[in-house]
């Protein structure tokens, strides 16, 4: 997935065309920190979204829906937190 330290300067890169001329780094941070805490980076960035969705189709597979695809992320994040998953063998 989208490592932390790849996530600001996307966001950086999109606050920085005209569209948000009107606004400061300060408004900027204030947002940021926002979305951070609440766990929604992923989700608000289009390009961070977009890298993130084309890695979970390269690992689930083209035919599913952007929330078909969180579910079942989510479901094989829950079994490894839960289960007793601990080779290659066992996650295969």
């Amino acid at each position: 997935m989208t490592m932390p330290e790849e996530t600001w300067p996307t966001y950086a890169k999109i606050f920085c065309t005209e569209d948000y001329d009107s606004l400061g780094w300060g408004d900027y941070y204030r947002q940021y920190k926002k979305l951070k805490e609440v766990g929604l980076m992923e989700e608000e960035i289009p390009e961070v979204r977009e890298q993130r969705y084309n890695e979970l189709r390269r690992k689930w597979g083209e035919n599913y829906s952007d929330e078909e695809l969180n579910h079942l992320e989510d479901l094989y994040r829950g079994l490894l937190n839960t289960q007793n998953i601990s080779g290659a063998l066992q996650i295969d």
